[in-house]
Formats: C-alpha cells, sequence, structure tokens
C-alpha cells in the first residue's frame, strides 16, 4: 500500500491535481481500518508515514506500537520503540512517549496472562 500510496500520488501531480493529506487524517483512516480487523492495511499507513519521516505524536506512536504488535509481534513493536526511543529502560511518567510505553507494557501484560492460560489449558483425553 505504501508503493500504491506513492504510486497515486506522482500520478495525480502529473496530472496536475494536488494531493493533500494531513497526517491527522492518514492516522485517522489507519485506526478506522485497525478497528475493521485490517491491520496490516493500517500498518502499511504507519509504516508509509514513517518512510517519509513524518514524526508521530506520543498517542500516535502508540497506536503505530499497537498495530505492530497485532501484525508483527510485540518483539517488533519492542524493537521499533527501541528505535524511536533508546532511552526505554529509563522512562518515566514525564518522558514524552510515555503513552506509547504504557501501551507496551499493557501489551506485554496481556501477552502473558495469555501465555500463562495457555500453559494451564489441557485438552481431556
Amino acid at each position: 500500500m505504501g508503493e500504491t500510496l506513492d504510486f497515486i500520488i506522482r500520478e495525480k501531480e502529473k496530472k496536475g491535481v494536488s494531493i493533500t493529506q494531513s497526517q491527522a487524517d492518514l492516522v485517522s483512516a489507519a485506526e478506522q481500518l485497525d478497528k475493521e480487523g485490517k491491520h496490516e492495511y493500517a500498518l502499511e499507513i504507519f509504516q508509509w508515514m514513517d518512510k517519509k519521516k513524518m514524526s508521530f505524536s506520543p498517542s500516535q506512536l502508540a497506536v503505530f506500537l499497537n498495530i505492530i504488535a497485532k501484525t508483527r509481534g510485540l518483539d517488533a513493536a519492542e524493537a521499533y520503540f527501541k528505535k524511536i526511543d533508546p532511552n526505554i529502560d529509563r522512562m518515566d511518567t514525564r518522558s514524552k512517549n510515555w503513552p506509547a510505553y504504557v501501551t507496551l507494557l499493557l501489551l506485554k501484560r496481556e501477552s502473558k496472562k495469555n501465555l500463562a492460560k495457555a500453559s494451564c489449558w489441557s485438552p481431556s483425553q
């Protein structure tokens, strides 16, 4: 989709039509896709914005990390966050990226709960 977005924009610009989508519009579209269960498409929008060097607000970063975790796994989400904010191990409540950090913590807790449930469950013979 990232390549598709680039292609569409280039083709429209060749025809003299300016395409302007605000970052807020793109994030809103990604969030809607995520709600509809189209996580891969939502991820592609965020990746396209990231490739275009758009900076994310703390809450947008939290949404992006959640989508990464859904599509690529928790380790991938944590790796991306570490790339964005290498001080993840020294995070505190006054940190700019605190909402994203909390999202990661909640995802880790949920993952541990799911693992615990799975390990307690045993099929009847």
